[in-house]
């Protein structure tokens, strides 16, 4: 120390250091926040000793900088030097997964994922293989926990298992294909999305991915029993058109689907975004139908054979207890078949108080059934 000044040479990143008292005794706690008012650089400048003093940053290196530009010390402490710890790596690696030049396939939960219809077909992949995941993204970082909580389990008075909203990639050998197939499954953050996007392409990268599909859905005025319209973003107008895909056309807010197509662009990485329209009057009901939709197409462009099969028979059965509440309701079934009639056009003028009823009713009988 000279002049007050405490000059680190070498230090270890992640060690605190010293609270010394007037008595020159240590401290064996930091005595709270306040005493973390740090500055790296060409060092630490010790607060004076007593209540309300300074510590003024010094040094040059603004990467270590602090929160705090200045903060107070407790009456009769002062802080000769510490720092914050390091940050806990987000990503926990459980296993290798062996992949072989896979292509990705990616949903989360949230605002981009309207009925379930993105995560849900994700969720079925995940069933149908019985896959594990290999690697979990931490939501410490990326979640706010009031947003987006944890999910427990409890039985008989006992705690069973606490789910944490975390990102989970999930390997798939297909044994009829030269490549395997990356599923990722995870809840849209609320946090950080640079930081989180730039530390999903560095692991996409580091696995050989060289192609990539985000899946998304949202509500639109269109029929259920017609197909699920499909459309998609690419990189150009002329990849959309040699898939046969119509393009988005939308300005406005985006989730994660559509930031990430952006930044995966940018690093280089091939990236299709594929967007099922579902019935908005089925409102928050998970939608099979546009499930089945998004598989199918998005197993068509990456050239891998999926076993559709329970998939379809569940959206068939779906579709058959819309059609049970669809005749139970004059109203309902006129406003289907003028949705019907204009497919293609615009749609049909909908008064919206009668349409939160009429999704409210639709609800309730697909609960009831």
């Amino acid at each position: 120390q000279v002049d007050g000044i405490v000059h680190v040479h070498e230090a270890d990143w992640g060690h605190v250091g010293l609270v010394v008292g007037d008595d020159g005794q240590v401290a064996d706690r930091l005595l709270g926040e306040e005493t973390l008012a740090l500055c790296f650089g060409d060092g630490f400048h010790s607060s004076k000793t007593g209540s309300g003093s300074d510590t003024e940053p010094r040094g040059s290196d603004a990467r270590f900088r602090t929160p705090w530009a200045r903060t107070s010390s407790p009456a009769g402490w002062r802080v000769e030097a510490a720092w914050y710890p390091p940050p806990m790596d987000p990503v926990r690696r459980l296993s290798d997964p062996g992949l072989r030049r896979p292509v990705a396939l990616m949903a989360f939960e949230g605002w981009n994922d309207a009925s379930d219809a993105a995560s849900g077909t994700i969720s079925y992949l995940i069933g149908q293989f019985d896959a594990e995941p290999f690697l979990i993204i931490d939501p410490e970082e990326f979640m706010d926990f009031h947003e987006t909580r944890p999910r427990i389990r409890v039985e008989a008075g006992v705690t069973e298992e606490l789910v944490w909203p975390a990102t989970r990639l999930y390997g798939v050998h297909l044994d009829d294909s030269e490549r395997d197939l990356l599923l990722v499954l995870g809840d849209e953050p609320q946090l950080r999305w640079q930081t989180f996007g730039r530390l999903l392409a560095g692991e996409l990268t580091t696995l050989g991915v060289d192609r990539i599909i985000l899946l998304g859905a949202f509500l639109g005025q269109v029929p259920h029993t017609g197909p699920v319209p499909v459309i998609g973003t690419a990189s150009t107008v002329a990849e959309l058109a040699e898939l046969g895909l119509t393009g988005a056309n939308y300005q406005g807010p985006t989730g994660i689907v559509g930031f990430l197509s952006h930044l995966f662009r940018q690093e280089g990485l091939p990236t299709l975004s594929l967007w099922a329209a579902t019935s908005h009057y089925l409102g928050t009901n998970p939608n099979p139908k546009a499930m089945l939709a998004l598989l199918e197409r998005s197993a068509a462009i990456l050239n891998v054979s999926i076993d559709a099969t329970e998939l379809a028979e569940v959206a068939g059965e779906f579709e058959s207890r819309v059609d049970a509440a669809m005749s139970e309701s004059e109203e309902f079934t006129s406003y289907v078949r003028r949705l019907e009639s204009l497919a293609g056009e615009a749609a049909p003028d909908f008064n919206a108080s009668d349409a939160a009823e009429l999704i409210s009713e639709v609800e309730d009988f697909l609960k009831e059934n």
